[in-house]
């Protein structure tokens, strides 16, 4: 302890973090069994970040939902286990119940990255363009 220094002694989330955290925008889908095996109930949801460990997003309700489900990240041909950790709000966090594959976690967020789905993404503009009008000029001794 004698060669710290105080910023060493000072708790961080960012520090304490085993996986590196990514923004993104993707929909998702939740898919839990009711109790008793009732039947599945499904909710959409807005990705809010990812890690190999656990993800966050935000619902419209959060009503029947339990607290353990299936992630379906739209795009994808996975459903990944997932237990509840804290909901605050629409607003959920979860832990994987096995953590993902880094290269599934890195298809996702080029995914993102390359389409621009990101919920603070502007919207793009019309890929339709008139063409500028043509400009005719007469060249010298053609009539």
């Amino acid at each position: 302890m004698l060669q710290s220094t105080m910023y060493s002694l000072v708790p961080s989330p960012l520090y304490e973090r085993r996986y590196d955290r990514f923004a993104i925008g993707h929909a998702a889908t939740l898919m839990s069994v009711r109790p008793a095996l009732g039947g599945v109930s499904i909710h959409a949801c807005k990705m809010i970040d990812i890690s190999r460990g656990g993800a966050s997003f935000s619902v419209s309700t959060t009503i029947g939902l339990s607290s353990h489900y299936y992630l379906h990240i739209i795009g994808t041909n996975f459903r990944i286990g997932c237990a509840e950790v804290h909901r605050r709000d629409n607003r959920i966090g979860v832990q994987f119940i096995k953590a993902i594959d880094e290269t599934f976690l890195h298809q996702i967020v080029r995914h993102e990255f390359f389409t621009g789905q990101s919920g603070n993404a502007k919207p793009r503009p019309s890929a339709y363009r008139p063409a500028p009008a043509r400009q005719t000029v007469a060249l010298p001794g053609r009539s």
